[in-house]
């Protein structure tokens, strides 16, 4: 059926439109990264290259916060979300109420954890603490590390708290009575994030050089995988597998040169800090959020340890990461617009949903397929899934045809499309869709084809709306724009008349049957051949030029010349395929002329509708004669004479005596210089009072030579 619809869309175009040519052209969107260039509203765009409904996404918290750092849920049901700049803690109750819970004296709340006791750890910066929050605005000071900065908490199965800091890069444990120690202090910057595997292994991410750390118990630390960049964002842990988001440069100047310790055995050291630039909407602490623009990569490391860098949305910066319910990698990103993203194995990208805020900065799992998605550039939090949204479109980038096109038919294929999805179209002559373009416009159905009624323009965008059916996802997997361009004439920009017995080797760029029988040859050129490797033949001529067609068609060309002050022009060639031509001057008289070159598409266009352009060259002198010898006199001691050109100036003379030699002469003035130059030369007095054979030769600046043989008594 799919291959019907598209086989019916193009001859549709040729039986019911007044074409400008016969050619058609197609724009088809079928991959992942075709719809990734377009805006997608509650659409995500499959791995496959596909289009369908997102989920269902529902807004739980607009706090008015320009950041949300952490989320997490305690046993009843109650999320409790760790904002900035103010440093707040709001609580969105299971029933979807929300208040303020805590306010700390910080600004940021980087971290918040819950441990099975559901006893809730709120952690600020700058200047670090941790708070243990117990009702709405009570809360406790439950650890002080004097650190600046707290970047990460997590507890494991005995309810020891891990806490991750910066500038001094050191994991403190707390026990669940409250007993703090060093548990570790890196050489680096930050430890900016904690993992803990199912098997309870702790690892952390560093800031500096870019780590990942791994603890095993009764172990000491060891770097499992440098990621040669310069911070390690995030980790997850899919089973035996991790997942590490690390962004920026090489930096290894960042990192310290401190002693590894462990368990509270620490050594001074001297740290050097990182400068990142982050969003200009507040003054945060360095590598807070990812830095736009910025290098970032998804690394997959198997148990072995090797890793494999599979994110490829180079413009997209990872802001966090979680694992689904399927064992798949759900990424959150941004940089001016927040995307959730779907990754597998094999890197291949889904992209989930687009939200309207610049990032997505912390996504976590809920139940029954749904997942809570943070973001800031403003701070909202919604709950995504596992119903699909009631409203979604999809609009394509912006087709562009080269030049102004009648618009043809829209095909489309995907499942569950009947009745479903809607499609509309909107053109116009400026690149970026606005006011001054047409307005939306559903495409017609005719039969079974659908007929585009957008006027005539440069530029189309369509757009897809999807209904949502009880039953039946509807997905798109292929839509083509069908289109044919205006015919324009093709150009001559530039004709060059070559130097006189200057010729080519056709047979580099066709073969010699081809070249001399033009006529009989249907093709045509799409764009100027280079010339072909040169060769010098007396009495040829050469000329090529430079031409192009802005609908790309084949073109063919005549070659007309005109002897100079006349007004007709005569045929070299015709329906002729090349850019470069050689004819044999010596068939014509001596003279000024001009050629014309005339380029035709006919090739590609309708013979009515067929364009040309004639381009016509400046005035070329023919000559293929040598000098003329005039008044020519002898006398027992001199010889005298001048030479004559019509058209070129005389490039050098000789003299034979008696057939003994050639002996060079020159003009009166000394210099050749001239169409007409004078002689008087001395008869050697060997030869005076003899009779005497004297031959002339004269030469011309186009290599024409003359040779006259007088006999001549001396007085």
């Amino acid at each position: 059926m799919r291959k019907f619809l598209f086989f019916m869309a193009a001859l549709f175009i040729f039986q019911t439109a007044q074409l400008y040519a016969i050619k058609s052209r197609k724009q088809t969107h079928e991959s992942f990264q075709d719809f990734e260039r377009g805006k997608a509203v509650n659409v995500s765009i499959l791995k496959e290259g596909h289009l369908s409904p997102a989920p269902l996404t529902r807004s739980l918290l607009k706090s008015g916060d320009p950041f949300i750092w952490d989320v997490v849920r305690d046993s009843k049901g109650n999320l409790y979300v760790g904002t900035g700049n103010e440093g707040r803690v709001y609580r969105v109750s299971a029933d979807g109420d929300s208040t303020l819970y805590f306010d700390a004296q910080e600004l940021q709340i980087f971290a918040l954890v819950i441990d099975q006791q559901d006893r809730l750890f709120a952690a600020t910066s700058p200047e670090g603490k941790v708070y243990q929050l117990t009702e709405e605005n009570e809360s406790s000071l439950y650890f002080e590390p004097n650190e600046k900065y707290i970047w990460d908490m997590v507890t494991d199965d005995q309810d020891n708290l891990y806490v991750a800091t910066g500038d001094s890069a050191r994991i403190y444990k707390i026990s669940s009575n409250g007993e703090a120690t060093f548990y570790y202090t890196s050489d680096q910057t930050h430890v900016r994030c904690l993992n803990i595997g199912s098997d309870q292994t702790l690892y952390a991410g560093t800031s500096g050089s870019g780590y990942v750390i791994k603890f095993e118990k009764n172990q000491d630390a060891y770097v499992v995988f440098d990621t040669q960049m310069e911070e390690v964002h995030d980790i997850v842990t899919n089973g035996q597998e991790m997942y590490v988001a690390a962004f920026g440069e090489i930096s290894r100047r960042a990192a310290t040169m401190r002693k590894s310790t462990r368990n509270g055995r620490d050594e001074e050291s001297d740290t050097e800090s990182m400068e990142i630039t982050l969003s200009p909407q507040s003054i945060l602490p360095p590598a807070a959020l990812v830095p736009a623009q910025t290098q970032t990569s998804l690394f997959r490391i198997d148990p072995l340890g090797q890793a494999v860098d599979i994110w490829t949305m180079g413009k997209e910066s990872i802001q966090s990461l979680m694992v689904d319910e399927k064992g798949e990698i759900l990424v959150g990103a941004g940089e001016n617009t927040g995307k959730l993203y779907q990754i597998d194995r094999d890197g291949e990208l889904s992209l989930i949903l687009t939200a309207d805020e610049s990032q997505i900065t912390h996504i976590m799992a809920s139940d029954q397929g749904t997942v809570y998605m943070a973001t800031s550039n403003m701070a909202r939090l919604y709950k995504v899934g596992p119903m699909l949204a009631k409203q979604a479109n999809f609009e394509s980038e912006s087709i562009d045809a080269g030049e102004l096109s009648q618009w043809g038919n829209l095909a489309f294929s995907g499942q569950n499309t009947s009745n479903n999805v809607h499609f509309f179209t909107r053109s116009g002559n400026t690149e970026q869709p606005g006011k001054m373009w047409s307005d939306w416009q559903p495409v017609q159905k005719v039969q079974d084809v659908y007929r585009i009624q957008s006027p005539a323009s440069r530029f189309l965008q369509w757009k897809c709306q999807f209904d949502i059916p009880d039953k039946g996802v509807p997905v798109i997997s292929e839509v083509a724009v069908s289109y044919i361009q205006r015919n324009l004439p093709p150009q001559i920009s530039t004709i060059i008349v070559h130097s006189p017995d200057q010729t080519y080797n056709l047979s580099d760029i066709v073969d010699q049957e081809t070249a001399w029988a033009p006529v009989k040859q249907r093709g045509g050129l799409l764009h100027p051949k280079s010339l072909p490797s040169p060769m010098t033949k007396k009495g040829y001529r050469s000329v090529d030029w430079l031409f192009n067609d802005p609908n790309s068609d084949a073109i063919q060309f005549k070659i007309q010349y005109q002897f100079a002050n006349t007004r007709d022009w005569h045929i070299l060639a015709d329906h002729y395929p090349l850019n470069v031509y050689t004819w044999d001057s010596s068939q014509m008289p001596d003279g000024e002329y001009r050629l014309r070159i005339t380029a035709c598409d006919h090739l590609s266009n309708d013979p009515e509708q067929a364009l040309t352009h004639s381009k016509v060259s400046d005035i070329f002198i023919i000559d293929n004669s040598g000098p003329a010898l005039m008044n020519f006199d002898v006398s027992e001691e001199v010889v005298t004479f001048n030479l004559l050109d019509d058209w070129n100036s005389i490039e050098n003379a000789a003299i034979s005596y008696n057939s003994t030699g050639w002996m060079t002469i020159f003009p009166q003035d000394k210099i050749y210089d001239s169409k007409q130059e004078f002689f008087r030369v001395d008869i050697p007095d060997s030869l005076a009072g003899k009779v005497n054979f004297i031959a002339i030769k004269a030469k011309d600046e186009f290599g024409n030579i003359n040779v006259v043989q007088k006999t001549a008594q001396g007085k």
